[in-house]
């Protein structure tokens, strides 16, 4: 079963919710043309540069164009969606590799929208944090991380060590890593 993290990213790109931090809700597939919904969100996850370093994660298109078929609500696009990926160059692809990936993104995204404003669609290179993102600052941005998993509903193995250790983080990825270290599941 793939990861809470994994599932909610899978969802972002098949819902488009206001918020990347909006709960999933399972809906009714109600898009006329299957094949197109699917070509397009293989070219939207392909776009965002999705990686489980250093390999780039893509979808399987003739798999998860097929599965359109029998899609019936949009869990069902997203478990498939998830289901499909694969990373580009590797002849033994471990699903939990790709599954990482997604929500590696997710995390990234709730980041650079909190630290720079930005929603990104992308994945951008890692960087340090700009000033003035000091212990206060990264304690207060891994407080805002902990709000949004934990308001997702996805339960966290210890919210005051991701806290403790935030004034430590360097760059974003250090902070994306502890998040992910913390999440259950």
């Amino acid at each position: 079963m793939p990861s809470k993290l994994a599932e909610h990213c899978s969802f972002w790109f098949v819902a488009k919710p206001p918020s990347d931090a909006t709960p999933a809700v399972n809906a009714a597939l109600t898009v006329p043309d299957r094949q197109a919904f699917a070509l397009s969100l293989v070219k939207a996850v392909e776009a965002a540069g999705i990686k489980a370093q250093p390999d780039v994660v893509q979808i399987d298109p003739v798999r998860f164009s097929a599965a359109a078929a029998g899609w019936q609500g949009l869990f069902d696009v997203r478990n498939s969606l998830l289901a499909c990926a694969f990373r580009v160059g590797v002849e033994e692809n471990d699903p939990k590799q790709s599954e990482r990936a997604f929500a590696d993104f997710i995390v990234t995204r709730w980041i650079w929208r909190q630290v720079f404003n930005q929603d990104i669609k992308e994945r951008p290179l890692n960087q340090a944090f700009p000033p003035p993102f000091d212990g206060q600052a990264l304690t207060g941005l891994a407080e805002k991380l902990i709000a949004i998993v934990t308001g997702l509903g996805i339960e966290l193995k210890d919210a005051a060590a991701l806290t403790d250790g935030a004034s430590k983080w360097k760059t974003q990825s250090d902070a994306r890593d502890a998040v992910l270290k913390q999440v259950k599941g």
